[in-house]
């Protein structure tokens, strides 16, 4: 499983969309969303003022010449481990593969200046990409500081990642019957490799720390830990999610 191809995954995926077995995602619609991430460290001297200069000139840049569609949030991490050694992701967004890629061209040929700045800023030893499949959502306009968790996880060995992708549809809406706050997605890794070599990373959104509260609460009162350990036992397994508090910076992804 760890080694079939990325085409061949979103293949089976898109079947069990067509089958309206993902009940955050319209059949019709296009179905996974771009998403990428460096991750960063501080040049000498540098801090987050320094990088909220350069963001304003991002944002400026954008403004004048992006027409494509892009969100973007700064991730700092809030939980973790000695692993997790970085200052902050940046994690952005495009509508689709083809805006995503007209986008890039857009800048690698226009923006050298605003890149410059930013490698003045921080260091990025890694940029990933991933296709982002939504399994529940809240709706609605992204938060200006929404809280993220994020797990990477492997599908169990003799199981399908069609099996995985229904379970966690089905699990999803179930969440969304009882009233729990918060999104989650799956990453399925696209360039620039895997981290810990895992088949899929999973991913939470919630409006702030309050909310993320909430959400846990009802999660452990009612023994859903319990159950859901029942349930993807067998089936898949992640490990213990690192926390962020994100920062939107940039959204254009509706105009």
């Amino acid at each position: 499983m760890k080694e079939r191809a990325v085409a061949v995954i979103i293949a089976g995926l898109l079947i069990l969309l067509g089958s309206g077995t993902t009940n955050a995602q319209d059949s019709e619609a296009y179905p996974f969303t771009p998403v990428e991430a460096f991750i960063c460290k501080y040049n000498d001297r540098q801090d987050r003022d320094d990088l909220n200069n350069a963001v304003k000139r991002f944002n400026d840049w954008m403004a004048a010449n992006e027409r494509n569609g892009y969100i973007a949030w700064i991730l700092t991490p809030h939980s973790y481990t000695a692993e997790q050694d970085f200052d902050f992701i940046w994690l952005g967004a495009s509508p689709d593969y083809r805006a995503a890629g007209a986008g890039k061209q857009n800048w690698i040929e226009n923006a050298g200046a605003i890149q410059a700045a930013f490698n003045e800023v921080a260091s990025c030893n890694a940029h990933i990409n991933a296709a982002s499949l939504q399994v529940r959502g809240s709706g609605g306009a992204s938060p200006p500081n929404p809280v993220i968790t994020i797990s990477n996880c492997s599908v169990a060995d003799g199981r399908a990642m069609s099996d995985v992708v229904a379970g966690a549809a089905a699990w999803g809406a179930e969440q969304t019957s009882r009233g729990w706050p918060g999104s989650t997605y799956m990453w399925f890794p696209v360039f620039g490799g895997n981290p810990g070599n895992a088949d899929f990373t999973m991913v939470g959104g919630f409006e702030n720390h309050a909310v993320l509260g909430e959400y846990l609460h009802q999660w452990f009162a009612s023994e859903t830990w319990d159950e859901t350990r029942m349930r993807f036992g067998g089936l898949m397994s992640c490990d213990v999610a690192r926390v962020y508090d994100a920062t939107l910076i940039h959204d254009s992804m509706g105009e």
